[in-house]
This record gives C-alpha cells, structure tokens and sequence, in this order.
C-alpha cells in the first residue's frame, strides 16, 4: 500500500508546483527601461509619423494664390500638376472698360506663341489651346470662373433605382499638367485656389 501512498502524494506536489508556476508578477510597463539605441529608433518613427500628419494636412487643404498680368501680355497664370483642382478663379477689373481672354492648354508657354488684338488672343501657333472665357469687362468688375467650372453634371442610378444628379468640377484632380492664359487690355487682379 505504501506505493499507492506515495504515488498519490507525488501527484498532489506536482499539481500545487503547476499552479504555483503559473503565478508570475506583473509587469511594471510603464517605469520599463529602455535601451538608448531602441529609444532613438522610437522617437525617429515618432517624429516621422508626426510629419506625415502634417504634410497630408497641409496638402489637403486648398492653396490661394494671387497675380497681376501685364497689360497686352499673354500670361501662364495658373499650372494644375497632376493631381490638382481648380477650385475657381476671380479676375477683377481695377481700371476702365476692356477685354480679357482665358485659355488652357496641355502645352507649355516655352513651346506657344500668341497673337493678340485688343486684349483677346486671336492665334496660337506651337499647339493648341482652348478657350475658357471670353469676357468684356466694365469698370471695376469683378467675375468667377466658380459657376462655369463646377456646372459639369452628370447622373446615375442608386442602389433604390433614384436618379442621382452630380456635379463636378470641369479641371477636378487632373491627370496631365494644364496650363492656363490670360491676356487682357486693361489693368486686373487674379486669385485663384488650387487643392
């Protein structure tokens, strides 16, 4: 009988040393110590992360922009790189009664020469540019391109079978750099916002 008598004592001491191996201490994470070389790496993808923050911040928000032409002068006053949205355009008159005349092109000004007439272009040569506005200008006016850039719609169906109206801008994160010019006879003013 005293095999049995031990054989069951064995078995008790075991259990009581599995459970008391399971016990451990908390670890104290907080106050851990941590190796200058791991502390430098931490604080480096720290920073690096802090920056990306702020640069997708600063991106995504829209860029204004301001620029005088000169006179009978065709000038590049706007590039959307890749990627970018005119948001809109104003121009605003700062002297008597004129002309002005907004063209885009895919083409850069290097490569474009403009024939001119009382603030309106009437020939490129070099590539193509389209036209976008053709205006008159009266004294002190002031106009947006806002209304004509975001009236392009187009519509689908939902999921409940509703056609859905939506609007869009006409230069919307474009694919291709897009230049645009500008010419007119009289003294203006151009701000612009780009995201």
């Amino acid at each position: 009988m005293p095999l049995i008598k031990d054989k069951d004592r064995y078995k008790k001491l075991s259990a009581r040393n599995r459970g008391r191996s399971q016990i451990t201490q908390p670890l104290n994470l907080p106050n851990k110590q941590i190796s200058s070389p791991r502390r430098k790496r931490i604080e480096s993808i720290d920073t690096k992360r802090s920056e990306e923050i702020i640069n997708s911040v600063n991106s995504s928000s829209p860029r204004l922009n301001y620029i005088k032409p000169t006179v009978n002068t065709v000038t590049n006053i706007v590039t959307l790189k890749p990627g970018d949205s005119l948001i809109n355009l104003l121009v605003a008159n700062a002297e008597s009664t004129g002309h002005c005349d907004i063209h885009w092109s895919f083409t850069p000004s290097k490569d474009l020469t403009f024939t001119t007439s009382s603030g309106v272009i009437t020939a490129v040569s070099g590539g193509q540019t389209m036209r976008v506005n053709k205006n008159t200008l009266t004294a002190y006016e002031v106009f947006t391109l806002g209304s004509l850039l975001n009236t392009v719609n187009s519509g689908e169906y939902n999921n409940n079978r509703d056609y859905e109206y939506k609007q869009f801008s006409l230069f919307d994160n474009v694919g291709k750099t897009i230049y645009f010019y500008f010419v007119s006879n009289v003294s203006v003013d151009i701000t612009y916002g780009i995201s």
